[in-house]
């Protein structure tokens, strides 16, 4: 499942108007605003391509959670990172706020 999942496109989302969708967890409904979970994925010459490639410049290894507050916050805590973290920093910056990001 992908959403919101394009980091280069800012969204503000206002989750009281998401529909609720059940969970894996009987009895446990959700709304759905950003899911990675279990996906692998690539970023090769700027697109995102599913699955893995060989011989990557740089490599990210996280929980959602980690993954969310080095995007989000910067925090580095949780974050494993093989190869050239100079490029993961470049990415994070391409990545920062918008002034004016689009409203779902």
């Amino acid at each position: 499942m992908r959403i919101n999942d394009d980091l280069t496109v800012p969204v503000i989302i206002h989750a009281a108007q998401l529909p609720w969708q059940a969970s894996p967890a009987a009895g446990v409904d959700r709304r759905m605003l950003f899911r990675i979970g279990d996906e692998v994925a690539a970023l090769v010459d700027g697109e995102v391509v599913a699955g893995s490639v060989e011989d990557p410049d740089v490599r990210l290894e996280a929980s959602p959670r980690a993954f969310y507050y080095l995007f989000v916050e910067r925090r580095w805590d949780g974050i494993g990172v093989e190869g050239d973290r100079a490029l993961l920093e470049q990415l994070l910056d391409a990545a920062a706020p918008v002034e004016d990001p689009l409203v779902v």
